[in-house]
């Protein structure tokens, strides 16, 4: 789907990495009964929360022909959304609707926003994240996907500070594995919260059912190879860094600055080797074992944030043709997690 025949709002060939957008921070949430997203496109984020124990969804999308469009071209990918009774969808502006309603929410989600696009600055405003706050319920979680290959690293930077400056737990978390078009959350909580691996495994359960390896004798959800790292990890490098605000929205008035010198070859976006770099800086800073967020979960489930940092690398190197350097990777993964990998993973591409 395309709005103005340019800005891409999602496709069924991504539909994995759209329901994880709503999947990753509902499986958060002890209790996501009410859930809020800020934008729908073609659908499938929103409808995979429905896989959840909600009790309410409301979708809010901009533009009300993109929720036509959605639900007579998407509907097949969008788990019932348009048909669901539990299921409120709401042609309005996002920031508005935070503006005027009065309900609260146990989760909210931000969709991915172009930042160049006209009007988005106001999405990655420290008032917009203060809106989404104030209309979380206790122990709400607030969740901003965005788009590194749209983002450079001055762009990343203003955004996680802002964010942070509001949230004062952060935590970054994967869709996938991709190096060309990853896609990351932040997201933000109340301070002193902690990953429950009984709430990880039931929310798991809810979603794939009890025929999964959880019913095993040593369950292991693996929730850790999507989690990138605390956003303690960089405190000192954004300690400096400007914010977003309504009054100066630097994000809005930099991106096509920024944008235009990362298609010449003067900047670059936050993909390969600047992408590996932030996984790692955040793996470094606050190890696994030492981040406080970890802290409830038992070992054999915390090997999983390694795990993923490690198979992110075997992909890339596998895709840059660099087999010698893969297979070294690959031994240190089965160092870590013996049956993490099987023979099929050989054949795993970069999209996965």
């Amino acid at each position: 789907m395309r709005l103005d025949n340019f800005y891409v709002l999602g496709d069924t060939r991504s539909v994995l990495v759209e329901q994880m957008q709503g999947h990753i921070p509902l499986l958060l949430h002890p209790d996501p009964e009410q859930t809020l997203f800020l934008g729908m496109g073609t659908g499938i984020t929103a409808g995979a929360s429905l896989e959840h124990d909600v009790e309410q969804v409301v979708a809010v999308e901009l533009v009300p022909n993109v929720i036509k469009a959605a639900q007579g071209y998407f509907s097949p990918w969008t788990n019932g959304l348009f048909n669901d009774p539990r299921v409120e969808i709401i042609a309005d502006d996002a920031r508005n609707y935070l503006l005027g309603t009065r309900r609260t929410f146990d989760v909210i989600i931000g969709d991915l926003f172009t930042p160049w696009h006209a009007g988005t600055g106001s999405l990655y405003t420290i008032e917009q994240f203060q809106l989404a706050k104030k209309r979380l319920a206790p122990d709400g979680i607030f969740a901003q996907w965005l788009p590194l290959y749209q983002l450079t690293p001055e762009s990343f930077n203003i955004i996680t500070a802002t964010f942070a400056a509001v949230f004062p737990q952060v935590t970054l978390w994967r869709t996938d594995f991709s190096g060309s078009r990853p896609s990351i959350a932040l997201i933000g909580q109340e301070k002193g919260s902690r990953l429950d691996q009984q709430v990880l495994e039931q929310n798991i359960r809810n979603v794939i059912g009890d025929s999964s390896n959880l019913t095993g004798s040593t369950p292991e959800h693996m929730a850790g190879l999507f989690y990138l790292g605390n956003l303690d990890a960089l405190q000192k490098h954004l300690s400096s860094v400007t914010l977003n605000t309504d009054d100066r929205r630097v994000i809005e008035f930099n991106a096509p600055i920024l944008t235009q010198q990362a298609r010449a070859g003067k900047e670059t976006y936050l993909v390969g080797e600047e992408l590996e770099q932030l996984f790692t800086t955040l793996n470094t800073n606050l190890p696994p074992g030492q981040d406080p967020y970890l802290s409830d979960l038992p070992p054999n489930e915390v090997r999983y944030v390694e795990v993923g940092l490690q198979y992110y690398r075997y992909l890339q190197m596998r895709a840059a043709g660099k087999e010698r350097k893969a297979n070294h990777v690959l031994k240190r993964i089965r160092t870590i997690a013996p049956d993490f990998l099987n023979d099929t993973t050989q054949s795993t591409n970069t999209s996965h």
